[in-house]
């Protein structure tokens, strides 16, 4: 999964540790970074100054640059002293001018927007497709992103006509104002965690590559990143047992036989087998429904299957055979759809 990050040059979310915010994306193996250029006219010639900052540190990094242009700001890319890798074009780009501009540049197209009779045209100009992307925009207000469908229908279109696609996701440090409620394609993916929506775009939505949309990351994610790990962070009840709480912070991965119900982790049962641990039954356990979420450990009354660790994808009902051990958080229910059969994952426990 190809991933970038987003910068902004305005004053209102400009990062004053810029350069060293690139680095660390580049080392999380990031490999682009977006921009937006549109320019407040009185504040033109510090935008292009920031530019050329960043597009020279992105390129000491090995990163590509990719600037959000319009027709007025266009001749501001051109004036800089290193050139940015390619443009994400608005609205006012004449046929005859993006033929032009792809003779230098990079061309990413609004996903959402681009008609198949306007590709083809360019295509009859001349247009090589091998250069050319297809961009879904970041919603900042509220209950105005895409469904999940639409961006996985627009993406098979997409992919029929020789496009790469690329969306966006929150971040979850510091998100950028006016409202700081998240920058993502997928309105779905608002509240949940970067690394999940990342997945969910690229696992079962199709989308190439996947880009920050607010401009921070907390070290966690950057971490999980950084790692391509999945990790689920739980809260742990207060009545967990030592050795159940030793089960939880295991390596895990999911059986290659994916149950229907449940994560089943394969490395749990032989672990505590080994350990010759005693999954006591919990005598004070309220008897209620396995929710979605739900991380359990299968008790001594279990016989063979003492010891398992399991996740519930949907909701079970009570077994005493099965004691309740931790939550998922909800930020990071998204990945309990994802995993993929055979696939490792770590259970984080909140401090």
């Amino acid at each position: 999964m190809e991933r970038g990050f987003s910068l902004f040059l305005g004053n209102s979310g400009y990062r004053t540790d810029q350069t060293q915010y690139i680095r660390r994306m580049s080392e999380a193996r990031f490999t682009f970074v977006f921009t937006s250029l549109h320019i407040p006219e009185e504040d033109a010639a510090l935008y292009v100054e920031r530019l050329d900052q960043l597009v020279r540190e992105a390129h000491r990094c090995g990163l590509r640059v990719i600037v959000d242009v319009s027709p007025s700001s266009l001749p501001y890319v051109a004036s800089l002293d290193e050139s940015v890798d390619g443009l994400r074009l608005d609205y006012g780009f004449s046929a005859e001018a993006i033929m032009e501009l792809a003779k230098t540049y990079q061309i990413a197209f609004n996903a959402s927007t681009l008609t198949e009779t306007f590709l083809h045209e360019l295509v009859n100009q001349g247009l090589s497709l091998k250069n050319v992307e297809a961009w879904h925009n970041y919603y900042p207000r509220p209950e105005t992103g895409l469904s999940l469908e639409w961006i996985k229908r627009r993406n098979q279109w997409l992919h029929t006509q020789g496009l790469k696609t690329v969306a966006f996701v929150s971040g979850d440090g510091q998100r950028r104002g006016p409202l700081y409620r998240g920058l993502p394609t997928a309105e779905a993916h608002r509240e949940v965690s970067p690394y999940g929506a990342a997945r969910d775009l690229h696992d079962r939505l199709h989308t190439d590559a996947i880009v920050i949309g607010d401009q921070d990351l907390s070290p966690y994610s950057l971490m999980t990143f950084r790692e391509n790990e999945a990790r689920l962070r739980v809260s742990v009840r207060e009545d967990i047992q030592e050795a159940e709480l030793a089960l939880l912070q295991l390596p895990h991965r999911q059986r290659f036989d994916p149950a229907r119900d449940v994560i089943r982790s394969e490395t749990s049962r032989p672990y505590a087998r080994k350990g010759e641990f005693a999954i006591r039954a919990k005598e004070t356990q309220t008897p209620s429904s396995r929710l979605k979420g739900t991380v359990t450990i299968d008790n001594e009354t279990y016989g063979r299957y003492e010891g398992e660790l399991q996740i519930m994808k949907k909701e079970l009902p009570f077994d005493e055979k099965v004691n309740v051990v931790a939550n998922v958080r909800e930020e990071d229910m998204i990945l309990l759809d994802i995993l993929r059969p055979g696939e490792p994952f770590r259970l984080v426990t909140d401090e």
